[in-house]
Formats: structure tokens, C-alpha cells, sequence
């Protein structure tokens, strides 16, 4: 898992440093997040977080990973409204 979340961190930057959008599939937003949540948090997976740490961990995901908000309920378990109301300007035109 570190070896593929380091992976990835290296073509993120690499990729921003070329001015390209990096976009992450659900597999490899899942190796982040359980990296992120072992670094920041000291925990195994993202479902030991508190409310609070998981919203936290939604705005990482929103801005720095450039994540939907589907994309961030369906791995985070966080409901799709919760995150609309923190990030309204990204509710998709399908709803």
C-alpha cells in the first residue's frame, strides 16, 4: 500500500508540474486515503475516523486529489448531501 500511494504522489506531482489534471479511479483514491488516514491520524481505515476527521479528510480529497463528491461518499460512506452543502459548487448537473 505505501509503495503504491508514494506511486501515486510522485505522478501527482509530476503532472501538476506539466500543468496536467490528474484523475484518480475509486481503487486508487481507496490506497490514499487508508495512507492519509495512517499518516495523519494514526488509524488503520477511514471508517475509525471521527465525523470531523472524515470532513477533514473530504476536503483533502476535494482539493488536493480534485475528487467528486459521488467519488468521496462512495469511499469515504459519507452522505452525497453532506457533501454537497460542503462543497455546492461541485453537485453535478445530473441531480
Amino acid at each position: 500500500m505505501f509503495k503504491l500511494s508514494r506511486d501515486l504522489e510522485s505522478y501527482k506531482e509530476l503532472a501538476e508540474s506539466l500543468g496536467d489534471q490528474v484523475y484518480y479511479t475509486d481503487d486508487e483514491l481507496v490506497g490514499i486515503v487508508y495512507s492519509i488516514c495512517n499518516k495523519r491520524y494514526s488509524q488503520d481505515k477511514p471508517s475509525m475516523l471521527t465525523f470531523s476527521q472524515k470532513n477533514e479528510l473530504a476536503r483533502t480529497l476535494h482539493f488536493d486529489y480534485k475528487a467528486d463528491n459521488a467519488k468521496i461518499s462512495r469511499i469515504l460512506h459519507i452522505p452525497v448531501t453532506t457533501l454537497d452543502s460542503l462543497f455546492p459548487m461541485s453537485i453535478s448537473n445530473k441531480r
